[in-house]
């Protein structure tokens, strides 16, 4: 065509378990489209873009590092935009980070999420009372301090039964559960499946990608 000249760079993540969104990731709309007129206060954004193009464009020493480097630097900048232009509370997990207090709720309750956790606690251990952390709480993350907890701790159990070889006993004392019916029934909530089954799956996705149609060998636990 007669128009200017277009460069379209193309980059891929892949999430470290299928089939477990982390909360951040629960936010995000399918597609984020962020403006040229909506970079034009974010310098940075230009400048990681040119840097990007310039290293993928030359076979150098430490080439794929530099692009993978700058590839996580892009995604946290188009985040950063992304995030600045939600109202309140509508970039959830993310525009929560910019709250002092729900941002350090956050920190506490990922530092231990096997701690038998309450409101009222985790207040305390903040300096600050019950119904202002639950209020800027949802007002920020869109869900109750005890109910993004249950999330964290079953996108963690997700996991470790993906990537460890752990009894699933242990998995649910790791996330909180001392009950494992109890466990079980949170985790089928969260991701559709019982964690025997979650782990099973992930099994065979890793064996097809190998080549290797071995069954899987039982879960203990269903």
């Amino acid at each position: 065509g007669q128009g200017a000249e277009t460069q379209v760079l193309c980059g891929v993540y892949a999430f470290d378990v299928p089939g477990a969104r982390h909360p951040a990731l629960r936010v995000l709309p399918e597609l984020v489209h962020i403006p040229a007129k909506k970079t034009r206060g974010r310098p940075e954004l230009a400048e990681t873009i040119a840097g990007l193009t310039r290293e993928h464009d030359r076979a150098d020493l430490g080439q794929s590092l530099v692009v993978s480097r700058l590839l996580d630097v892009l995604f946290v900048q188009l985040l950063r935009a992304w995030v600045d232009d939600q109202p309140a509370g509508g970039a959830g997990w993310l525009g929560a980070l910019r709250d002092s207090l729900v941002a350090a709720a956050l920190s506490r309750l990922h530092e231990d999420l096997a701690a038998p956790w309450d409101v009222a606690t985790l207040a305390a251990k903040l300096g600050t009372s019950r119904p202002t952390l639950a209020r800027r709480f949802v007002a920020e993350v869109g869900l109750s301090p005890l109910a993004y907890l249950t999330q964290a701790r079953m996108h963690e159990a997700a996991r470790l039964a993906r990537e460890t070889d752990r009894p699933l006993t242990e998995i649910a004392e790791a996330v909180g559960y001392t009950s494992v019916s109890a466990f079980n029934r949170a985790f089928h909530r969260e991701h559709g499946t019982p964690p025997g089954a979650f782990r099973k799956q992930g099994a065979a996705h890793g064996r097809r990608e190998a080549g290797d149609d071995t069954p899987a060998a039982p879960s203990v636990i269903e």
